[in-house]
């Protein structure tokens, strides 16, 4: 495995060493994600952030590792973070020396973000051997708008932890597939990446039907293993996957509030979905458009299946996989979690155009080929910016949070013990009221913070207390004292 040969055009049949190929996609797609996501460097920490961050702090390392594994209950002064996320709470633990420098974070993001994309890329020219294909996809991958802001939001970085092991899992197992030796050490490197990603979240756990999928896309004049060996390398994994599934099914539905629910209306969001990523412009337009669009991807995806393009195959199942575990919620869809099913479905689009392209006699496939780089070029140049304008949400909330941290700590000053700190009007988004408690017990030990329309009615009576509003005249928070 030093080198390897891409045929799939005249121009890419030179050797290539893997090695470099991956470390020249990791360096392209960090400077690409780089230049995308500077602007939100400094952005200030937003909604969980806050949570994470208060539920590793004054706690010994066991005991955050023994509250990532359980499911603790919250509490006023002790704010612990919901969702099956070890790997993350390890994460901010060894964080910690950062402090409440979110630049780091942000930083760090956007790192591991090139390293997705920089993954991607590689495994995709492993399973297509081609590498221009797979260098535009991963490419327009890091600069898509279509996952919102998946990256610049630091909580996110379960979903980026996540994309990188499923990739990890993705590029061993293939190479467990078309390696001739070190077929041992590919396993149990298969089994251990795997299980990295599913520390992450618990969405990680589509690698399973992934790996099945790859086994079937790998051409058989490729593949070295049997179908024995390739079912007695998986059934370990899925029966661990399995008995992992039921817990994380029974807990979430002691703990929803029927938010999510398996049924008929998943159909409705993976369509949702996929009508959103193949035109990723203002949701509320362009319906038409959008439908025919997702349709025309669907029809390719399954006629890709019936004429046994194995590698377009698979890129199709991957895109739908990788939506289903976000599929389940009632309330809809939301971008952020179209991050992984970006990749394959780029992927799938551009390998299928390079494979079209290639059909062409050969006397035109210049033009063409010309015409095919002119398009991608335009889409390289123009994607990071329809990105960039895609963070004025976060960016709001942000700079909500920040201004809401710096009133509090300059107009309330010292708050004792105990103290009942109220909030109305916050011009910034905290749907559960639990952010901006965290957010405040970061900096005071037991004060209680509230998000209020209205003052409650016995507060003239309560003997500690700080009560802000925020006045959007001035943009400041404004002490209240009389009621």
């Amino acid at each position: 495995m030093a080198e390897s040969h891409d045929l799939s055009s005249p121009g890419f049949s030179h050797t290539v060493a893997p090695a470099a190929v991956l470390i020249a996609a990791v360096v392209a797609c960090t400077v690409a994600s780089l230049v995308t996501y500077w602007p939100r460097l400094h952005d200030y920490f937003v909604l969980d952030d806050f949570t994470w961050l208060r539920a590793v702090s004054n706690h010994s390392f066991l005991t955050v590792m023994y509250r990532a594994f359980t499911f603790p209950e919250p509490a006023w002064d002790d704010e612990v973070t919901f969702f099956w996320r070890p790997l993350v709470d390890l994460y901010f633990y060894a964080a910690q020396p950062v402090g409440l420098r979110p630049t780091a974070y942000h930083l760090f993001n956007f790192l591991l973000h090139g390293a997705v994309g920089g993954l991607g890329i590689f495994f995709i020219w492993r399973l297509t051997n081609h590498l221009a294909a797979a260098a535009v996809s991963g490419l327009l991958f890091v600069m898509a708008p279509t996952y919102d802001f998946a990256v610049t939001w630091i909580s996110q970085v379960s979903e980026l932890f996540g994309a990188v092991f499923i990739l990890g899992v993705l590029v061993t197992y293939h190479a467990y597939l078309v390696a001739e030796r070190h077929r041992s050490m590919l396993k149990w490197a298969t089994a251990g990446i795997a299980l990295l990603a599913v520390l992450s979240k618990e969405s990680a756990i589509i690698v399973l039907p992934l790996l099945a999928a790859l086994a079937i896309a790998v051409p058989p004049e490729r593949r070295r293993r049997s179908w024995a060996e390739i079912a007695w390398s998986l059934a370990p994994l899925f029966v661990l996957g399995a008995v992992f599934s039921t817990v994380m099914i029974v807990h979430q539905h002691q703990i929803d509030a029927g938010t999510f629910e398996i049924g008929p209306h998943m159909f409705r969001n993976v369509r949702d979905y996929l009508e959103w990523m193949v035109l990723p412009f203002d949701p509320r337009s362009y319906t038409l458009a959008r439908s025919l669009l997702a349709g025309a991807f669907i029809m390719a995806g399954v006629l890709s299946v019936v004429l046994r393009q194995r590698a377009l195959a698979f890129l199709f199942v991957w895109t739908i996989i990788a939506l289903m575990p976000f599929s389940g919620f009632v309330f809809g869809i939301e971008f952020r979690y179209a991050y992984l099913a970006t990749l394959p479905l780029a992927a799938f689009v551009v390998v299928g155009v390079f494979t079209l392209v290639e059909a062409v006699p050969r006397g035109n496939r210049s033009l063409v080929y010309g015409a095919v780089a002119a398009v991608f070029v335009t889409a390289l140049i123009v994607t990071p910016m329809r990105t960039q304008d895609f963070q004025g949400w976060i960016v709001f909330q942000s700079q909500g949070y920040e201004g809401m941290v710096h009133g509090v700590r300059s107009v309330c000053g010292d708050m004792p013990p105990g103290t009942e700190l109220f909030l109305k009007n916050v011009p910034y988004y905290d749907l559960f009221g639990n952010s901006t408690p965290a957010a405040v017990s970061i900096f005071y030990d037991d004060v209680h913070a509230y998000v209020v329309d209205e003052y409650p009615g016995l507060i003239a009576f309560i003997e500690d207390k700080c009560a802000l509003e925020y006045d959007s005249a001035i943009g400041q928070y404004v002490r209240v004292t009389e009621f």
